[in-house]
């Protein structure tokens, strides 16, 4: 089937004004697009606002949507730009037109929400080493995609409503939407701690004392399992690379990536025994993959390097690192 013939189809239209969620997902599944002609008609008949028969029916199917990595973006812009996402959420309308208080960033906080599932979704697809294949792994397991991505869409809802931290008024936006949406208590209370504590890695990376125990059994006890831990880490990496140009640094990057493998190794009762153990195991391989140089300058160069680098970086990128190193010396 052809882009075109998803634009002439009038099967969607009928009693159920859920069809229009239909065409994404039907778009979205078989890599179609959105016609002109069905473009069209979507918007038309979203500007009357038609009510939502079966709001938990409608939430199937945005489920579905929301919870294919790798095809949302496209998907939530599209539905943005013709008002579906907007009668969906209601609790969206009016952030794609609002200007952020903080002079930092460069879009809306409509704009900047959807920029950060596209972050996440290039994640997918960027070739070579990038340095962030820990978070690509972490997105590609995650086992509750869309808890992530409805997590992403209202973090800053709360924005809308001045006065309070927007934090605190995005849970409880949060809390109405899952209910309406019909989503269970498990998924709610993810969805929920993820907007109530969306600045905390960020600031705890910056502003505490990673090598103090206190820090990292603090920040552990606030975020209690190893799945909240790893869609904070992949929303707060995008959440301040879609704030605007140059705001994400590798330094940043290096102090979250400290956090997250402090905090796993804790909620996962890693010990300091078993985390030396991999360091090891790493070591060998590297000196094994790199034959071509003597076994004792590398070693020693390892030696050199910190444990999270080691467990937190691709070999190729460890390689090139010794290899250029080697270079410089002879």
């Amino acid at each position: 089937m052809c882009s075109s013939d998803l634009a002439s189809e009038d099967d969607y239209i009928g009693d159920d004004p859920a069809w229009c969620l239909w065409a994404f997902e039907f778009a979205q599944r078989y890599e179609l697009e959105i016609g002109e002609s069905l473009e069209k008609r979507i918007i038309r008949y979203i500007r009357n606002a038609p009510p939502l028969e079966d709001p938990q029916s409608a939430s199937g199917i945005f489920t579905q949507i929301i919870g294919r990595l790798g095809k949302v973006y496209p998907r939530l812009q599209q539905m943005a730009e013709m008002g579906v996402l907007s009668w969906l959420l209601p609790e969206f309308e009016g952030l794609m037109n609002l200007i952020p208080y903080d002079s930092s960033h460069d879009y809306t906080i409509g704009q900047h929400t959807l920029y950060i599932v596209r972050i996440l979704e290039e994640l997918l697809v960027t070739q070579g080493d990038d340095g962030n294949g820990t978070l690509r792994q972490l997105l590609r397991e995650l086992p509750h995609p869309e808890e992530l991505m409805m997590a992403v869409l209202l973090h800053d809802a709360g924005k809308a409503l001045p006065g309070r931290p927007h934090a605190e008024v995005g849970e409880e936006i949060a809390v109405r939407v899952c209910e309406r949406f019909g989503w269970s208590e498990e998924a709610t209370a993810n969805v929920c701690f993820l907007i109530r504590q969306h600045l905390l890695m960020a600031e705890v990376s910056r502003l505490r004392d990673l090598d103090m125990e206190e820090t990292i059994r603090g920040f552990a006890e606030v975020v209690g399992d190893i799945d909240r831990l790893n869609m904070l880490y992949l929303l707060t990496y995008a959440d301040t690379s879609a704030v605007g140009a140059g705001v994400w640094s590798q330094v940043k990057g290096q102090m979250l990536f400290d956090l997250w493998q402090r905090t796993s190794h804790r909620l996962t009762d890693e010990d300091e025994t078993e985390q030396e153990e991999r360091t090891s195991r790493m070591r060998r391989r590297v000196v094994r993959d790199l034959d071509n140089l003597p076994a004792e300058e590398v070693e020693e160069h390892l030696e050199a390097m910190p444990p999270g680098y080691l467990l937190g970086h691709p070999l190729e990128r460890m390689a090139r690192s010794e290899e250029h190193t080697s270079e410089l010396q002879s």
